[in-house]
Protein backbone atom coordinates (compact mmCIF):
# COMPACT_ATOMS: atom_id res chain seq x y z
CA UNK A 1 0.00 0.00 0.00
CA UNK A 2 1.52 3.55 -1.05
CA UNK A 3 1.48 6.52 1.76
CA UNK A 4 -0.39 9.65 1.12
CA UNK A 5 2.80 11.64 0.10
CA UNK A 6 3.58 8.58 -3.00
CA UNK A 7 -0.61 8.45 -3.73
CA UNK A 8 0.07 12.86 -4.21
CA UNK A 9 3.30 12.33 -6.13
CA UNK A 10 1.98 9.78 -8.19
CA UNK A 11 -1.29 12.00 -9.46
CA UNK A 12 0.62 15.08 -9.81
CA UNK A 13 3.29 13.22 -12.11
CA UNK A 14 0.93 11.15 -14.24
CA UNK A 15 -2.80 13.13 -14.60
CA UNK A 16 -1.61 15.31 -17.29
CA UNK A 17 -0.59 12.58 -20.05
CA UNK A 18 -3.59 9.93 -18.23
CA UNK A 19 -6.16 12.46 -19.72
CA UNK A 20 -4.55 11.57 -23.10
CA UNK A 21 -5.64 8.17 -23.22
CA UNK A 22 -8.92 6.54 -22.62
CA UNK A 23 -10.37 7.08 -19.54
CA UNK A 24 -12.30 3.22 -19.70
CA UNK A 25 -10.24 0.97 -17.81
CA UNK A 26 -7.34 3.65 -17.05
CA UNK A 27 -4.55 2.28 -14.67
CA UNK A 28 -4.42 5.88 -13.00
CA UNK A 29 -7.98 6.54 -12.95
CA UNK A 30 -8.47 2.66 -11.05
CA UNK A 31 -5.67 3.39 -8.36
CA UNK A 32 -6.72 6.43 -7.68
CA UNK A 33 -10.35 5.82 -6.96
CA UNK A 34 -9.35 2.99 -4.65
CA UNK A 35 -5.31 3.37 -3.29
CA UNK A 36 -6.17 6.65 -1.19
CA UNK A 37 -9.43 5.35 0.46
CA UNK A 38 -6.89 2.19 1.49
CA UNK A 39 -4.56 4.07 3.00
CA UNK A 40 -6.59 7.08 4.92
CA UNK A 41 -8.51 4.61 6.56
CA UNK A 42 -5.48 2.82 7.66
CA UNK A 43 -3.84 6.09 8.88
CA UNK A 44 -7.45 6.84 11.03
CA UNK A 45 -7.19 3.60 12.55
CA UNK A 46 -4.16 3.61 13.98
CA UNK A 47 -4.02 7.12 14.95
CA UNK A 48 -6.92 6.39 17.14
CA UNK A 49 -9.69 9.24 16.22
CA UNK A 50 -13.04 8.04 16.32
CA UNK A 51 -15.60 9.62 14.24
CA UNK A 52 -17.85 8.16 11.64
CA UNK A 53 -15.70 8.61 8.13
CA UNK A 54 -15.92 7.65 4.40
CA UNK A 55 -13.29 8.44 1.74
CA UNK A 56 -14.09 9.10 -1.49
CA UNK A 57 -12.17 9.84 -4.85
CA UNK A 58 -12.53 10.65 -8.28
CA UNK A 59 -10.96 11.56 -11.49
CA UNK A 60 -14.42 12.17 -13.39
CA UNK A 61 -17.72 10.42 -14.15
CA UNK A 62 -17.09 8.91 -17.97
CA UNK A 63 -14.72 11.43 -18.62
CA UNK A 64 -11.10 12.91 -16.97
CA UNK A 65 -12.30 15.49 -14.97
CA UNK A 66 -10.61 19.29 -14.83
CA UNK A 67 -9.97 18.58 -10.51
CA UNK A 68 -9.46 15.78 -9.49
CA UNK A 69 -10.31 15.47 -5.40
CA UNK A 70 -9.88 13.06 -2.97
CA UNK A 71 -12.63 13.46 0.09
CA UNK A 72 -12.65 12.72 3.44
CA UNK A 73 -16.04 12.96 5.21
CA UNK A 74 -17.57 12.85 8.91
CA UNK A 75 -20.49 11.15 7.66
CA UNK A 76 -22.86 12.95 10.79
CA UNK A 77 -22.31 16.08 8.55
CA UNK A 78 -21.88 14.92 4.46
CA UNK A 79 -21.53 12.50 2.85
CA UNK A 80 -20.85 13.43 -0.74
CA UNK A 81 -18.81 16.20 -2.00
CA UNK A 82 -21.96 18.04 -3.66
CA UNK A 83 -22.84 19.28 -0.16
CA UNK A 84 -21.90 19.66 3.18
CA UNK A 85 -18.49 20.59 4.45
CA UNK A 86 -15.96 17.59 4.60
CA UNK A 87 -11.42 17.38 4.36
CA UNK A 88 -10.57 17.10 0.65
CA UNK A 89 -7.23 17.24 -1.51
CA UNK A 90 -7.91 19.42 -4.52
CA UNK A 91 -5.32 19.35 -7.21
CA UNK A 92 -4.74 22.48 -9.55
CA UNK A 93 -5.54 21.68 -13.45
CA UNK A 94 -1.67 22.17 -14.20
CA UNK A 95 -0.87 19.53 -11.40
CA UNK A 96 0.96 22.30 -10.38
CA UNK A 97 -0.02 21.90 -6.49
CA UNK A 98 -2.48 20.08 -4.35
CA UNK A 99 -4.42 21.70 -1.48
CA UNK A 100 -5.41 20.08 1.77
CA UNK A 101 -8.93 22.28 2.19
CA UNK A 102 -11.35 22.34 4.65
CA UNK A 103 -13.81 22.69 1.77
CA UNK A 104 -17.32 23.37 0.67
CA UNK A 105 -19.80 21.35 -1.54
CA UNK A 106 -20.38 24.14 -4.48
CA UNK A 107 -23.21 22.00 -6.04
CA UNK A 108 -25.96 22.86 -3.14
CA UNK A 109 -24.88 26.58 -3.44
CA UNK A 110 -25.42 25.55 -7.20
CA UNK A 111 -28.72 24.34 -7.51
CA UNK A 112 -30.20 26.33 -4.68
CA UNK A 113 -29.47 29.70 -6.30
CA UNK A 114 -27.92 29.64 -9.46
CA UNK A 115 -23.84 29.96 -10.36
CA UNK A 116 -24.29 33.82 -9.61
CA UNK A 117 -25.84 33.94 -6.26
CA UNK A 118 -24.72 30.70 -6.14
CA UNK A 119 -20.69 32.02 -6.19
CA UNK A 120 -21.35 34.87 -3.80
CA UNK A 121 -23.59 32.58 -1.09
CA UNK A 122 -20.76 29.97 -0.96
CA UNK A 123 -18.31 32.77 0.23
CA UNK A 124 -19.96 34.17 2.75
CA UNK A 125 -20.51 31.02 4.52
CA UNK A 126 -16.82 30.51 3.56
CA UNK A 127 -15.61 33.66 5.36
CA UNK A 128 -18.17 33.21 8.69
CA UNK A 129 -16.26 30.07 9.36
CA UNK A 130 -12.59 31.65 8.98
CA UNK A 131 -14.25 33.80 11.20
CA UNK A 132 -15.32 31.63 13.45
CA UNK A 133 -12.59 28.73 13.51
CA UNK A 134 -9.03 28.87 15.08
CA UNK A 135 -6.02 28.11 12.94
CA UNK A 136 -5.06 25.03 14.08
CA UNK A 137 -1.70 25.17 12.27
CA UNK A 138 0.19 28.29 11.22
CA UNK A 139 0.82 26.92 8.37
CA UNK A 140 -2.78 26.51 7.48
CA UNK A 141 -4.21 29.71 6.13
CA UNK A 142 -7.85 31.55 4.64
CA UNK A 143 -6.53 32.66 1.23
CA UNK A 144 -8.16 31.90 -1.55
CA UNK A 145 -6.95 28.57 -3.74
CA UNK A 146 -6.21 28.92 -7.12
CA UNK A 147 -7.57 25.55 -9.15
CA UNK A 148 -7.49 27.01 -12.42
CA UNK A 149 -6.66 29.69 -14.97
CA UNK A 150 -8.86 32.85 -14.16
CA UNK A 151 -8.62 33.85 -17.71
CA UNK A 152 -10.12 30.61 -19.49
CA UNK A 153 -13.46 29.23 -20.35
CA UNK A 154 -14.97 26.06 -18.43
CA UNK A 155 -18.16 24.74 -19.03
CA UNK A 156 -18.78 23.56 -15.52
CA UNK A 157 -18.49 26.08 -12.88
CA UNK A 158 -17.19 23.26 -10.56
CA UNK A 159 -14.38 24.49 -10.29
CA UNK A 160 -14.75 27.99 -9.31
CA UNK A 161 -17.10 26.66 -6.96
CA UNK A 162 -13.88 24.36 -5.11
CA UNK A 163 -12.20 27.87 -4.52
CA UNK A 164 -14.97 29.87 -3.44
CA UNK A 165 -16.04 26.91 -1.17
CA UNK A 166 -12.43 26.64 0.77
CA UNK A 167 -12.41 27.70 4.32
CA UNK A 168 -9.28 27.34 4.94
CA UNK A 169 -5.97 25.22 3.65
CA UNK A 170 -2.75 24.01 3.16
CA UNK A 171 -0.89 24.76 0.05
CA UNK A 172 1.77 21.21 -1.34
CA UNK A 173 3.57 22.50 -4.36
CA UNK A 174 4.39 19.60 -6.71
CA UNK A 175 8.48 20.47 -6.91
CA UNK A 176 8.60 20.46 -3.35
CA UNK A 177 6.11 18.27 -1.30
CA UNK A 178 6.61 17.68 2.19
CA UNK A 179 6.96 13.80 3.66
CA UNK A 180 4.59 11.51 4.39
CA UNK A 181 5.06 12.41 8.21
CA UNK A 182 4.06 16.14 7.95
CA UNK A 183 1.20 15.39 5.41
CA UNK A 184 -0.42 13.09 7.83
CA UNK A 185 0.26 15.82 10.90
CA UNK A 186 -1.86 18.48 8.63
CA UNK A 187 -4.30 15.75 7.93
CA UNK A 188 -4.58 15.04 12.00
CA UNK A 189 -5.00 18.92 12.18
CA UNK A 190 -8.07 19.42 9.66
CA UNK A 191 -9.60 16.82 11.13
CA UNK A 192 -9.74 19.04 14.57
CA UNK A 193 -10.66 21.60 12.74
CA UNK A 194 -13.70 19.45 11.15
CA UNK A 195 -14.79 18.55 14.33
CA UNK A 196 -14.52 21.88 15.71
CA UNK A 197 -16.71 23.29 13.19
CA UNK A 198 -18.97 20.55 14.28
CA UNK A 199 -19.01 21.59 17.31
CA UNK A 200 -20.56 24.93 16.07
CA UNK A 201 -23.33 23.56 13.94
CA UNK A 202 -27.01 24.47 14.92
CA UNK A 203 -27.32 20.69 13.48
CA UNK A 204 -24.99 18.01 12.78
CA UNK A 205 -27.67 16.09 10.68
CA UNK A 206 -29.12 19.52 9.27
CA UNK A 207 -26.09 21.66 7.61
CA UNK A 208 -28.77 23.68 5.34
CA UNK A 209 -30.23 24.98 8.49
CA UNK A 210 -26.56 26.07 9.71
CA UNK A 211 -26.22 27.80 6.48
CA UNK A 212 -29.66 29.36 5.90
CA UNK A 213 -28.65 30.98 9.41
CA UNK A 214 -25.19 31.96 8.23
CA UNK A 215 -26.78 33.41 5.19
CA UNK A 216 -29.48 35.49 7.27
CA UNK A 217 -27.27 36.82 9.65
CA UNK A 218 -24.81 38.28 6.99
CA UNK A 219 -28.41 39.74 5.40
CA UNK A 220 -28.69 41.88 8.57
CA UNK A 221 -25.00 42.41 9.97
CA UNK A 222 -22.69 43.00 7.06
CA UNK A 223 -23.95 44.92 4.48
CA UNK A 224 -24.09 48.69 4.02
CA UNK A 225 -26.56 50.95 2.81
CA UNK A 226 -25.57 50.23 -0.53
CA UNK A 227 -26.47 46.67 -0.84
CA UNK A 228 -22.49 45.99 -0.49
CA UNK A 229 -20.81 43.33 1.88
CA UNK A 230 -18.35 44.38 4.38
CA UNK A 231 -15.19 43.41 4.59
CA UNK A 232 -14.54 41.58 8.36
CA UNK A 233 -10.60 41.74 9.52
CA UNK A 234 -10.52 37.78 10.88
CA UNK A 235 -8.59 38.08 14.03
CA UNK A 236 -5.89 35.02 14.93
CA UNK A 237 -4.66 34.25 18.14
CA UNK A 238 -1.30 34.18 16.76
CA UNK A 239 0.44 34.77 19.88
CA UNK A 240 -1.63 31.46 22.15
CA UNK A 241 -0.92 29.33 18.56
CA UNK A 242 2.80 29.65 19.11
CA UNK A 243 3.01 28.70 22.16
CA UNK A 244 1.49 25.48 21.80
CA UNK A 245 2.46 23.14 19.21
CA UNK A 246 -0.20 21.26 17.92
CA UNK A 247 1.01 18.50 16.47
CA UNK A 248 2.38 17.70 19.21
CA UNK A 249 -0.16 17.87 21.60
CA UNK A 250 -2.25 15.45 19.03
CA UNK A 251 0.73 13.50 19.10
CA UNK A 252 0.60 13.14 22.64
CA UNK A 253 -2.93 12.79 23.34
CA UNK A 254 -3.00 9.59 20.61
CA UNK A 255 0.01 8.25 22.83
CA UNK A 256 -2.18 7.89 26.10
CA UNK A 257 -5.31 7.02 24.01
CA UNK A 258 -3.12 3.61 22.75
CA UNK A 259 -1.76 4.05 27.11
CA UNK A 260 -4.76 3.81 28.45
CA UNK A 261 -6.21 1.33 26.13
CA UNK A 262 -3.30 -1.14 27.05
CA UNK A 263 -4.01 -0.63 30.72
CA UNK A 264 -7.62 -1.95 29.92
CA UNK A 265 -6.57 -5.21 28.57
CA UNK A 266 -9.45 -7.99 28.96
CA UNK A 267 -11.95 -5.37 29.28
CA UNK A 268 -12.52 -4.72 25.49
CA UNK A 269 -15.81 -3.04 26.29
CA UNK A 270 -13.84 0.01 28.39
CA UNK A 271 -11.25 -0.52 26.11
CA UNK A 272 -13.72 0.68 23.10
CA UNK A 273 -15.41 3.61 24.91
CA UNK A 274 -12.12 5.58 25.69
CA UNK A 275 -12.18 8.71 23.63
CA UNK A 276 -9.87 11.54 22.35
CA UNK A 277 -12.74 14.05 23.44
CA UNK A 278 -10.71 16.91 22.83
CA UNK A 279 -11.19 15.81 18.87
CA UNK A 280 -14.64 14.10 18.91
CA UNK A 281 -16.07 16.69 21.34
CA UNK A 282 -13.98 20.10 21.23
CA UNK A 283 -12.14 21.82 23.98
CA UNK A 284 -14.41 23.03 25.98
CA UNK A 285 -14.98 20.07 28.63
CA UNK A 286 -11.41 20.95 30.78
CA UNK A 287 -9.91 17.32 29.44
CA UNK A 288 -8.58 15.60 26.43
CA UNK A 289 -9.40 11.66 27.13
CA UNK A 290 -11.86 9.55 28.40
CA UNK A 291 -10.84 7.05 29.98
CA UNK A 292 -11.71 4.48 33.04
CA UNK A 293 -10.74 2.33 35.57
CA UNK A 294 -10.85 -1.34 35.68
CA UNK A 295 -14.04 -0.51 38.12
CA UNK A 296 -16.04 1.19 35.27
CA UNK A 297 -15.89 4.58 36.96
CA UNK A 298 -14.46 7.46 34.50
CA UNK A 299 -11.35 8.92 34.55
CA UNK A 300 -10.85 13.02 32.96
CA UNK A 301 -7.49 13.07 31.34
CA UNK A 302 -5.85 16.03 30.47
CA UNK A 303 -2.91 15.76 28.65
CA UNK A 304 0.63 17.88 28.21
CA UNK A 305 3.14 17.13 26.02
CA UNK A 306 6.84 18.36 25.22
CA UNK A 307 9.56 17.09 23.04
CA UNK A 308 12.19 17.74 25.65
CA UNK A 309 12.32 16.92 29.12
CA UNK A 310 9.45 16.63 31.89
CA UNK A 311 11.27 19.98 33.36
CA UNK A 312 10.35 21.98 30.67
CA UNK A 313 7.25 24.18 31.58
CA UNK A 314 4.12 23.48 29.98
CA UNK A 315 1.37 26.03 29.26
CA UNK A 316 -2.57 25.15 31.17
CA UNK A 317 -4.99 27.72 31.14
CA UNK A 318 -7.26 28.94 34.27
CA UNK A 319 -10.17 26.72 32.87
CA UNK A 320 -7.87 23.37 33.43
CA UNK A 321 -6.98 24.29 36.30
CA UNK A 322 -10.21 24.90 37.93
CA UNK A 323 -12.15 21.93 36.07
CA UNK A 324 -8.93 20.05 38.61
CA UNK A 325 -10.08 21.78 41.75
CA UNK A 326 -13.48 20.87 41.00
CA UNK A 327 -13.32 17.15 39.54
CA UNK A 328 -10.54 16.29 41.53
CA UNK A 329 -11.30 12.41 42.23
CA UNK A 330 -11.54 11.45 38.39
CA UNK A 331 -9.25 14.18 37.19
CA UNK A 332 -5.78 13.12 35.91
CA UNK A 333 -3.32 14.73 34.31
CA UNK A 334 -0.71 13.13 31.75
CA UNK A 335 2.39 14.90 31.42
CA UNK A 336 4.02 13.43 28.19
CA UNK A 337 7.51 14.18 27.58
CA UNK A 338 10.40 13.24 24.70
CA UNK A 339 7.22 12.59 22.13
CA UNK A 340 9.36 12.59 19.35
CA UNK A 341 12.43 10.38 20.60
CA UNK A 342 10.95 7.41 23.25
CA UNK A 343 7.88 9.22 24.62
CA UNK A 344 7.63 8.87 28.65
CA UNK A 345 4.44 9.59 30.91
CA UNK A 346 3.84 11.02 34.65
CA UNK A 347 0.76 10.81 36.09
CA UNK A 348 -1.06 13.38 38.43
CA UNK A 349 -4.09 12.90 40.09
CA UNK A 350 -6.56 15.67 41.64
CA UNK A 351 -5.95 19.06 42.51
CA UNK A 352 -2.59 20.46 40.64
CA UNK A 353 -2.01 23.07 42.89
CA UNK A 354 -0.48 19.92 45.17
CA UNK A 355 2.42 18.82 42.27
CA UNK A 356 2.57 22.18 40.47
CA UNK A 357 3.56 26.12 41.15
CA UNK A 358 1.36 28.64 38.79
CA UNK A 359 3.23 31.98 37.21
CA UNK A 360 1.06 33.89 35.01
CA UNK A 361 2.07 34.83 31.44
CA UNK A 362 -1.02 36.65 29.92
CA UNK A 363 -2.84 39.72 30.82
CA UNK A 364 -5.68 41.49 30.95
CA UNK A 365 -5.35 45.31 29.79
CA UNK A 366 -8.25 47.81 30.60
CA UNK A 367 -7.87 51.32 29.73
CA UNK A 368 -7.53 53.58 33.05
CA UNK A 369 -10.77 55.97 33.70
CA UNK A 370 -9.56 59.84 33.10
Amino acid sequence: MDDLKTIISKTLNQYQNAKQTSFKNNRLANYFRTEPKRYIESYIKRTGFHFNYDIKSSVGNGRWAIIPWIVLFDTDISTSATEGIDIAYLFAEDMSKVYLSLAQGWTYYHNEFGTKIGQTKIKVVSNYWRKNLKLTSNTFNTKEIHLINPLKRYRTSLPRGYELGNIMSVEYNANNLPDNQKMEDDLALMIQSLEELKSKLINTKDIDLSNKYILSKSVITNKHKNNEYKKTPTKRDYDQQSKSNKITGLKGERYVVEYEKSQLQGNKKLQSKVEQVSVTQGDGLGYDILSFNPDGSEKHIEVKTTTDSENIPFYISQNERQYAKEDNSSYWLYRVYDINKEAKLEKYHGNLEQYFSFEPTDYLALKKEN
